[in-house]
């Protein structure tokens, strides 16, 4: 199985390092050989593959038979991993390979009113689920899937991303790259950062970040849909909150900043200049920078400036009231 393993984790690191379809510590992928199942352990990072294990290894008739009981929590393996929250859908699916990515694309597109996905994907085994809470909520849609559909290759997760499913490597990069292919949204031009507004602006002693994409919230129809709503996907509700600061006209960091924790009861890591650019707080984790990059891809890459649909309230709730994220962010040292 070796070459199989050192294929599989090449694989794992190649999604895991482009933004486009992980960010952070997102997304999760397993591999399984008879009982034995390995799947990213939670709080690591699928670009970190080929510097040091991330994966847990587990018994996948012992994760079925705990999802039967309805658990959610597993114990660490004997290394001393946590696995991901993503466990038992890994465990649902019959393919060797399962690959979760948080594709932006498909995030954009399964959240529009016309996201034409049936005719993108014309001739591939695929399927839209409803939003889910990840864990059991979303293994329980999979679960049905599976029985009232039989296999699929792809599953489209509205406001999450795709499970991608395959018996060997080769097939899972020719699905990829075909969803690549296929939920493709063209990204528009911008520009760099009003560097001088934004100091003046900065009163708070917080940073330029010299990344481009996170800027890219400022400007243009898509950046002012974004701000406008609600979390698109899981990972931005846990890493950057309900709500994003944007400074009014003329507005100074440190009164927005205050005004914006007493509306809604938390400090920000960013802020928004409309026209000038964006702020870090010394305080942002590498997260919820990367959660930012990505809200900066997705405001450019918006069909039209048109909005996609958010997470609901009620999704929001349960995703803050779930201890499955709350231990993510600890591991994460978010």
């Amino acid at each position: 199985m070796s070459a199989f393993w050192e294929d599989f984790v090449w694989l794992a690191a190649a999604v895991g390092s482009n933004p486009l379809l992980i960010q952070g510590p997102g997304g999760n992928v397993s591999l399984k050989d008879g009982d034995d199942m390995w799947v990213k352990a939670s709080g690591r990072r699928l670009c970190e593959a080929l510097d040091r294990n991330i994966f847990a290894r587990l018994s996948r008739r012992a994760v079925l038979e705990a999802l039967d009981r309805g658990e959610e929590v597993f114990c660490v393996d004997g290394g001393g991993a946590r696995p991901s929250v993503e466990t038992p859908l890994h465990a649902l699916i019959p393919q060797r390979i399962v690959l979760h990515l948080h594709m932006l694309d498909a995030v954009i597109r399964s959240g529009l009113p016309e996201g034409g996905l049936a005719a993108l994907l014309d001739g591939l085994s695929w399927r839209l689920l409803p939003y889910a809470r990840p864990g059991l909520p979303l293994s329980s849609l999979v679960r049905k899937s599976l029985e009232e559909g039989g296999q699929a290759d792809v599953h489209i997760l509205e406001n999450h991303g795709v499970v991608v499913a395959a018996e060997d490597g080769e097939r899972a990069i020719f699905l990829v790259n075909e969803l690549i292919r296929r939920l493709w949204l063209a990204q528009r031009p911008f520009a760099l950062p009003d560097a001088t507004s934004l100091r003046a602006r900065n009163d708070a002693g917080w940073g330029i970040p010299v990344q481009a994409y996170p800027h890219a919230l400022a400007f243009g129809e898509g950046a002012a849909a974004l701000l406008a709503g609600g979390p698109l996907w899981p990972d931005q509700n846990v890493f950057l909150g309900r709500k994003i600061c944007v400074l009014g006209p003329k507005e100074r960091l440190r009164a927005a900043l205050e005004a914006f924790e007493q509306d809604c009861g938390f400090m920000p890591v960013f802020a928004v200049v409309p026209e000038g650019g964006v702020l870090f707080s010394p305080k942002i984790g590498a997260s919820a920078a990367a959660t930012v990059s990505a809200l900066g891809q997705a405001a450019l890459r918006l069909p039209g400036g048109c909005a996609p649909r958010p997470l609901s309230e009620a999704a929001l709730d349960e995703l803050d009231n779930w201890d499955g994220e709350k231990s993510r962010k600890t591991l994460d040292g978010a």
